[in-house]
């Protein structure tokens, strides 16, 4: 199903204001889950038949680094936990999710993950390729700045024909943020999400 630039704003927004909303919503019918282990959060979203979010929730983690999973049964807690919580809200029962993972890199960095906590995989794609695909982009290249890594996709008549993905990312820039003013990773991170009154564009 392809969906506009407008469409594909205007749900992101939707999600933004439902964002780790744990109260009970009446939902019925055909859903749609998506699970994305990330190197800064987890994030789990449920649309429904019309592609609208209804649950979405995220927890900061570091289970993922480069593109590589570095704590396997904690990112199996988070994701249990989060798909936990979708249930609940929705009243429902998760048994299947599709995911992504960073161009270049293997999916099992995510299906793996899915597999073990009992789900089946719909669906794996790079992540680059999943927003080309979803727009329906023509002689367009995506960039996804991810925390990690940054994953780069070509897409040409409605085909990627190159993917690609560099470790580098989010993580990255709060490192030379941090490096530059002399505090700390977290304080840098902090800088970066709140820019503001930091002055941290001056370093590009």
């Amino acid at each position: 199903m392809a969906i506009t630039w407008e469409t594909a704003a205007t749900l992101l927004d939707r999600a933004n204001l439902i964002l780790n909303i744990e109260s009970p919503l009446s939902f019925s019918g055909p859903m749609h889950v998506g699970i994305d282990l990330g190197t800064s959060d987890v994030v789990l979203m449920v649309l429904d038949s019309h592609g609208s979010p209804v649950a979405v929730f995220l927890e900061w983690a570091e289970v993922v680094r480069d593109g590589v999973v570095v704590d396997f049964i904690g990112a199996m807690e988070i994701v249990r936990r989060l798909i936990k919580k979708a249930e609940n809200r929705l009243g429902v029962t998760i048994s299947a999710a599709s995911t992504s993972f960073p161009p270049g890199t293997d999916p099992r960095l995510s299906t793996n993950i899915i597999e073990t906590i009992g789900l089946n995989v719909l669906s794996a794609m790079d992540e680059p390729s999943c927003v080309a695909n979803l727009l329906q982009l023509d002689k367009t290249a995506v960039v996804d700045v991810g925390g990690g890594t940054t994953g780069t996709a070509v897409v040409q008549r409605g085909c990627v024909v190159f993917s690609d993905d560099e470790p580098t990312g989010g993580t990255h820039i709060s490192l030379v943020i941090a490096g530059h003013f002399n505090i700390s990773f977290e304080e840098a991170e902090n800088r970066k999400r709140h820019s503001q009154g930091h002055d941290i564009l001056r370093l590009a």
